[in-house]
């Protein structure tokens, strides 16, 4: 009998992210609505690739004076005895 586990870590109850991810990451600055559509792609199941590309374009359309739409500035403190630095990228999805 195989017995299947079922892994939390890859979030399995979230759908699968859109083929063209990077080039809506990409596009989103320039949209209009580039919030919105950060805010839709953050709600996917991301490898840590996806998660670095969506963490950029949200960062890059900041930077660029484009408000995420929907989404609003805060600030989050982080306390650790350890190196955070590999974390730092993962954590503008899931508060996007």
């Amino acid at each position: 009998m195989v017995r299947t586990v079922t892994s939390f870590i890859s979030l399995p109850w979230l759908p699968s992210p859109p083929d063209d991810f990077a080039a809506l990451c990409s596009s989103a600055a320039a949209s209009p609505d580039g919030g919105a559509l950060l805010q839709y792609l953050a709600g996917h199941r991301l490898d840590s690739r996806k998660a670095i590309l969506l963490a950029r374009a949200l960062a890059r359309s900041r930077r660029e004076g484009a408000v995420p739409g929907p989404l609003s500035n805060f600030r989050l403190g982080v306390l650790s005895n350890a190196t955070v630095d590999m974390v730092v990228d993962y954590l503008a999805g899931p508060a996007s």
